[in-house]
C-alpha cells in the first residue's frame, strides 16, 4: 500500500501528521478473470475506514460506465454482481472522495465462444492527426500476439504505426486520410488464430488553418439610390464543422439567405450566405463583414458600400491643362486617371476639336480597375506640326469631364529657302520651335563658317519678321539684309538660325556679285547690239514676204477641145464603179 505523508511545519511548532493511502481492493492483482455468467465481487478499504464512520469509498468505471452492485458495509465498499455479462467487463476504480486517492483493478469477462468483446459500433470516427483506438478487448488475458489486419487480407496502408494493448485493444498512431478502410484485430489463444468482428475507420480531415474567405464583391461597391445591392460570402473547409456570419449597420434589414453542398471528388465543404437589398439608400451605407469559424479559428473579410444619390465621375491629379513638351522625332504619351459610376458610355480623345481615331501614330488605350480608369494616348515621332491641343472627353448620363493637354513640339531650327544677292539684297528664312533667332555675320574668308572665326563681323539688330507663327509648334522667320559697298572687301556671308542651344547656317558668296568685272560690260553691249541687228533683218524680210503676189491653183477636166474652144465636165457626174473607186463626193482636188 502507497501512503503519502505530509508535515506542516510554522515558526518551529510541528502540527499533527497527516497520511494519505491508496485504498486496498481485493482480490489483489492487476486484474480478474470472471467466466461469463459467473458471479464478481470486488472489495474496497483504506487505512483510515473505520466501522462506525461512514465511509469516503466509492465504485466508479472507466468512461463513466454504468456501474452494478455497490454495496458498503462496515466501512468496506463492495461490487457484487451475481450474474457476470459481457458488458461487465472492464476497469474499476475504488476512490476516496475525500482525499482523492484511487486504487483500479482490471475485470476479463470470460467467454469461451468468443475471444474478443462483441461491440454495438463497429465504425469508428477519427479526426486525422489524431490517435484511433479499435476497441477489440480480448475477453481472456491468455489472449497473445494481438496485430491488426486489414478485412481483406491486404497489406496494411504505407506508414501506418500501431501498438496492442489487451485491455484497451489496437491504437493506431498519427492516422491520415489513407488509413480509411476495413479492419479486424488478430491474435493467439491456446494455439489458435482468434479473430475480432470488422471495423471500419472513418478519417474525418481537420483543417490546417482557419477557413478562406471569398466576397462576391471586393474592398468597395458604389451604387445610387435606388439600386440593387447583393453580397455573397462563401468559405470552404474539410469538414463540415465550420460556420458563417454577417456583422453590418444596425440601420440595415437586408434579406439574408444561405446554401451549402458538398465539393465533388471528396475536396470538402463549401457554404455560401448572401445578403439582399432591393432598393439601396444613404442608410445603407456602411461596411459589411463576414466571419468564418472552424476548429482553427475565426477569419473575416470586409467591403464598404457607398450610396450617392447619382452618379459621377472625377479626375484625379491636376485639375487644369497639362502642359507637355516633346521633341519633334520623339514619342509622347499623355495620360488621364479617374474614378467613375457608373461606366462612361463615351471615352475619346480629341486634337484641336477633331476626334482621334487608335492608329499606328495615335494608340489610345483603356484600362480599367473596378471604378478606376486610366487612358493613354500615345503619340508615335511627334511631327512639327503636330502640336496644339489634346483633350480626353468622358461622359455617362449623370456626368461628363474634359481634361486637356496643350503639347509643345520642340524641333531644331532649319533654314528652309536663301535667295540672293539679288540687287544688292540676301534673303534668309528659317524655321523651328521656340521660334529661330536670325544673326548676319561677314568675313573675308570664301566658304568659310564666319560665325566660327574670332574676326567676324556680326550685324547688328538685324531685321526679322515673322512669316508663319504656330503657338504649338515649328514657326517660320525671314530676314533680308542689303548688301552695299561697304561690305565690298567680305567674300562670305553667313544666315546663322538658333533656339535652345541648336544652330542652323547658310553661306552666300558676296564679292563677285558687289565688284563689277571689267568683261562684263563689253560683252553684255555687244549682244545687245548683235540683237538689235538681228530682230530689224527678221522683221524686214517678214515685210517682202507679205507683199509677193499669190495664186490660187484650179484643176478642170476637159472632155474636148474645139480649136481654141474648151469643153469641161463635173467629174463628179462621170459613172463609175462604187465597188473599186473611191467616193468621189469626198474627193478633192
Amino acid at each position: 500500500m502507497r501512503c503519502h505523508w505530509v508535515v506542516f511545519a510554522s515558526h518551529f511548532l510541528l502540527l499533527p501528521l497527516t497520511v494519505w493511502c491508496e485504498p486496498i481492493i481485493s482480490p489483489r492483482g492487476p486484474h480478474v478473470v470472471v467466466p461469463k455468467r459467473g458471479k464478481l465481487e470486488l472489495r474496497c478499504h483504506d487505512n483510515a475506514t473505520t466501522p462506525s464512520a461512514p465511509s469516503g469509498l466509492r465504485w466508479q468505471r472507466e468512461r463513466a460506465r454504468r456501474l452494478e452492485g455497490e454495496v458498503e458495509e462496515g466501512g468496506v465498499v463492495y461490487v457484487r454482481v451475481p450474474s457476470v455479462q459481457a458488458f461487465h467487463m472492464g476497469r474499476y476504480v475504488c476512490v476516496n472522495n475525500s482525499t482523492l486517492e484511487h486504487s483500479s483493478i482490471y475485470v476479463y469477462v470470460k467467454d469461451s465462444q468468443n475471444a474478443f468483446q462483441r461491440t454495438m459500433v463497429n465504425v469508428i470516427l477519427v479526426r486525422a492527426g489524431e490517435n484511433c483506438t479499435i476497441p477489440c478487448l480480448v475477453t481472456d488475458p491468455e489472449v497473445t500476439l494481438l496485430a491488426l489486419e486489414t478485412c481483406d487480407g491486404r497489406p496494411l496502408p504505407f506508414g501506418m504505426s500501431y501498438h496492442s494493448n489487451l485491455q484497451r485493444g489496437i491504437i493506431i498512431s498519427n492516422v491520415r486520410k489513407e488509413h480509411e478502410g476495413c479492419y479486424v484485430c488478430v491474435g493467439q489463444l491456446g494455439g489458435l488464430k482468434v479473430t475480432s468482428t470488422q471495423y471500419t475507420v472513418d478519417v474525418r480531415l481537420v483543417p490546417a488553418v482557419p477557413p478562406v474567405i471569398t466576397l462576391s464583391h471586393k474592398d468597395r461597391v458604389i451604387l445610387r439610390k435606388g439600386e440593387k445591392f447583393e453580397l455573397t460570402c462563401s468559405s470552404t473547409n474539410v469538414n463540415p464543422d465550420f460556420s458563417l456570419k454577417w456583422d453590418f449597420p444596425s440601420a440595415v434589414h437586408p434579406n439574408e439567405s444561405q446554401t451549402s453542398h458538398i465539393l465533388s471528388g471528396s475536396r470538402g465543404y463549401e457554404r455560401s450566405t448572401t445578403l439582399l437589398i432591393t432598393a439601396v439608400n444613404q442608410s445603407d451605407s456602411g461596411t459589411y463583414r463576414c466571419y468564418a469559424h472552424n476548429e482553427r479559428g475565426t477569419s473575416a473579410i470586409a467591403l464598404q458600400l457607398n450610396i450617392f444619390d447619382q452618379g459621377f465621375i472625377t479626375m484625379l491629379g491636376s485639375p487644369g491643362p497639362v502642359q507637355a513638351d516633346v521633341k519633334e522625332g520623339e514619342s509622347l504619351s499623355l495620360r488621364v486617371e479617374f474614378d467613375a459610376y457608373p461606366s462612361p458610355r463615351s471615352l475619346f480623345w480629341s486634337y484641336n476639336g477633331k476626334r482621334l481615331l487608335n492608329t499606328t501614330e495615335h494608340v489610345i488605350t483603356v484600362h480599367r480597375r473596378k471604378y478606376r480608369y486610366i487612358s493613354e494616348l500615345r503619340l508615335v515621332r511627334v511631327l512639327g506640326s503636330e502640336g496644339g491641343i489634346y483633350k480626353f472627353s468622358a461622359s455617362h448620363e449623370d456626368a461628363s469631364v474634359d481634361h486637356s493637354f496643350h503639347v509643345y513640339v520642340n524641333s531644331k531650327p532649319v533654314i528652309i529657302a536663301q535667295e540672293g544677292p539679288v540687287d544688292g539684297q540676301v534673303r534668309c528664312i528659317a524655321a523651328g520651335y521656340p521660334v529661330p533667332k536670325i544673326s548676319w555675320y561677314f568675313c573675308e574668308l570664301p566658304h568659310t563658317r564666319c560665325s566660327h572665326l574670332p574676326n567676324a563681323t556680326q550685324l547688328e539688330n538685324p531685321e526679322v519678321a515673322m512669316v508663319t507663327e504656330s503657338a504649338f509648334g515649328r514657326s517660320e522667320v525671314e530676314s533680308r539684309l542689303n548688301v552695299s559697298k561697304e561690305h565690298a572687301h567680305y567674300h562670305t556671308l553667313e544666315c546663322v538660325a538658333s533656339t535652345e542651344g541648336e544652330e542652323a547656317y547658310t553661306l552666300f558668296s558676296i564679292s563677285e556679285r558687289i565688284v563689277p568685272h571689267k568683261l562684263f560690260t563689253p560683252l553684255l553691249t555687244g549682244m545687245v547690239a548683235t540683237g538689235i541687228l538681228l530682230s530689224l533683218i527678221l522683221v524686214v524680210l517678214l515685210y517682202k514676204y507679205m507683199q509677193k503676189p499669190k495664186f490660187q491653183i484650179q484643176w478642170k477636166v476637159i472632155e474636148s477641145i474645139h480649136g481654141n474652144n474648151y469643153i469641161y465636165i463635173d467629174p463628179t457626174q462621170l459613172p463609175y464603179d462604187s465597188k473599186w473607186e473611191f467616193p468621189r463626193q469626198k474627193l478633192r482636188f
